[in-house]
């Protein structure tokens, strides 16, 4: 009897282990694609509102930002940089395809950041102001009491 339940254990395991890795191997690959992209993203915030008041043309500013995204990625491959800049207005679009080898995914997926040279600061002490007026007043309460009146 003791012979027969030593080896199940070992056969259970050949079926369950593949499987066990298979999910923390597609987790670990999730998990540095959203990192790629909250960096891309981040970053591209940060770029357009310091880049939307300087003097660069479109084609320097999508090289450069071609070369700078690299920094910031770990398995996703920047297909195009598209940027269209106006007096006072860069809107940046960024196309990319994250290399998932594991199931062997292929997806494409799309950023678009806009920024205005005109009133970014305005508008930031604006939402900051915004803010703190809505913690000050009781935060998610006045949603709830705006919405009622609405």
């Amino acid at each position: 009897m003791l012979n027969k339940l030593r080896g199940s254990i070992t056969i259970e395991m050949t079926y369950i282990f593949p499987i066990v890795l298979m999910i923390i191997l597609i987790l670990c690959t999730l998990s540095l694609y959203l990192s790629d992209i909250v960096s891309m993203r981040a970053f591209l915030q940060s770029y357009v509102l310091i880049e939307a008041e300087g003097n660069k043309t479109e084609s320097e500013l999508e090289k450069e930002l071609k070369n700078k995204l690299k920094n910031y990625t770990y398995i996703t491959e920047i297909t195009s940089v598209d940027v269209e800049k106006e007096n006072d207005k860069l809107k940046v679009n960024v196309s990319y395809n994250p290399s998932i080898k594991i199931l062997d995914i292929k997806l494409k997926d799309k950023i678009e950041v806009t920024g205005y040279s005109e009133n970014n600061r305005e508008f930031i002490l604006r939402s900051k102001v915004f803010m703190d007026v809505i913690k000050d007043m009781g935060g998610v309460n006045i949603w709830k009491w705006f919405i009622r009146r609405t």
